[in-house]
């Protein structure tokens, strides 16, 4: 499928809140799946510029082999991200697996990020997932400026 003479192009700016904030404040990303790779671009970002952050990743895939950008994300912890591996298929679970397993829940967040109320949360996966999650992080207390998302339309595979 090409172009032939005469289409027509939409085109537009940049534009989106998925960037990193100006001012250094803590973060959360919270991933599923495929949805690191917005924020694989943020971390390389953070580590080529030797930047001091407080960041906590939570990246969900259904087994370890799913598990893609490993090697940027223990790189940043020099830099202060830190990331808690979450698997969902049980049955694919490792017997030296020290992560988190399961479904991420409220109480997940809560255990591993005890200040998340003061932190801006980053959200990217499935659509569903980042539905999921707003709704249940809005319901924590969560304000909704704090809360900034990104889904892939048309991706129904839920990680998390």
């Amino acid at each position: 499928m090409g172009l032939s003479a005469g289409d027509k192009l939409v085109a537009a700016n940049l534009a989106g809140d998925f960037v990193l904030p100006k001012v250094n404040t803590p973060l959360v990303f919270i991933a599923g799946g495929i949805g690191i790779t917005p924020f694989r671009s943020m971390i390389e970002d953070i580590v080529e510029k030797k930047l001091k952050v407080d960041i906590v990743v939570v990246f969900a895939n259904k087994g370890v082999e799913d598990i893609v950008f490993k090697e940027t994300l223990e790189k940043a912890k020099n830099f202060g991200v830190r990331t808690e591996y979450v698997l969902t298929d049980k049955n694919r679970i490792p017997s030296d697996w020290k992560g988190l397993v399961g479904h991420i829940e409220f109480s997940t967040i809560q255990h591993a990020i005890p200040d998340f109320k003061m932190r801006i949360f980053y959200i990217s996966g499935p659509q569903l997932m980042v539905q999921s999650f707003e709704r249940m992080l809005s319901s924590a207390g969560v304000k909704k400026a704090n809360l900034k998302v990104d889904f892939f339309p048309g991706y129904n595979e839920t990680s998390a």
